[in-house]
């Protein structure tokens, strides 16, 4: 989501979140903008390869769709 708005430049007021949300909500204080969207969903991306879990262009490869960005 956080890169999908950057996309279209747009930033968010302060938010509030829990678990995952943290990390993003933090993640996007110190790195707002197109550039710190594109790294926190390559540290997803990262982190969910290691782990063996496919991420939305992985499962999109395997059904043959596009995703945004692809």
């Amino acid at each position: 989501m956080l890169l999908a708005l950057a996309e279209h430049e747009i930033t968010l007021d302060p938010v509030v979140g829990t678990s995952t949300s943290a990390v993003n909500d933090a993640w996007n204080a110190g790195r707002p903008g197109l550039n710190g969207a594109a790294e926190l969903a390559e540290v997803f991306s990262r982190r969910n390869r290691e782990a063996g879990v496919l991420d939305d262009v992985a499962v999109a490869g395997v059904i043959g769709r596009k995703t945004v960005g692809s």
